[in-house]
């Protein structure tokens, strides 16, 4: 059996976790990338897609539609950097907040996100990285297993190639692997 059909019927046994999965054809894929690769941030900030651009090299892809969090899958990740790679910002991950609350040197600009307004130096990015998955590091024939969160429109349109209801106890992501 290779990685790929190992991959689905493990996602098979998640019927608690996850709603639905597809592999898509290559067709599909093509349009969900080219979606996401056009995608802007409102504000106009420049962004960088480092998990679109890691998802882009693995061979193999599946649509996850998550009916709650996955235990294996990381919060989604990310950043605000400046022109020379400095973090300058970034999302607040689960059992991080109590840590940073008080901090002088933090602005927060939402709930779950801060800035450190003294580390920019230059042009500010937005960057959205990969998340890994770990559930298959034990099987050797799966590689490099991350997942991708697609921008809204992206999630809009996966969902209407499916047929999924556009519920908010539901989101849409992107498993890319080798």
């Amino acid at each position: 059996m290779g990685s790929l059909e190992k991959v689905v019927e493990r996602f098979k046994t998640m019927d608690d976790k996850l709603h639905a999965f597809f592999v898509p054809t290559e067709e599909e894929l093509k349009s969900f990338f080219d979606m996401e690769a056009s995608m802007q941030t409102s504000s106009g900030m420049p962004m960088i897609n480092r998990s679109l651009e890691e998802s882009m090299k693995r061979r193999h892809h599946i649509c996850i539609i998550q009916k709650k969090i996955l235990d294996w899958v990381p919060h989604h990740h990310m950043t605000m950097e400046d022109s020379k790679g400095n973090i300058v910002g970034f999302d607040i991950i689960d059992g991080l907040k109590e840590d940073i609350e008080g901090r002088d040197d933090l602005v927060w600009l939402s709930d779950d996100f801060v800035m450190i307004p003294d580390a920019c130096q230059g042009e500010v990015s937005i960057v959205l990285h990969p998340c890994p998955i770990t559930i298959f590091d034990d099987d050797p024939e799966v590689n490099d297993m991350i997942l991708m969160f697609p921008a809204a429109p992206v999630d809009d349109f996966i969902r209407d190639t499916y047929s999924i209801p556009h519920v908010r106890d539901y989101n849409s992501a992107i498993v890319s692997f080798n």
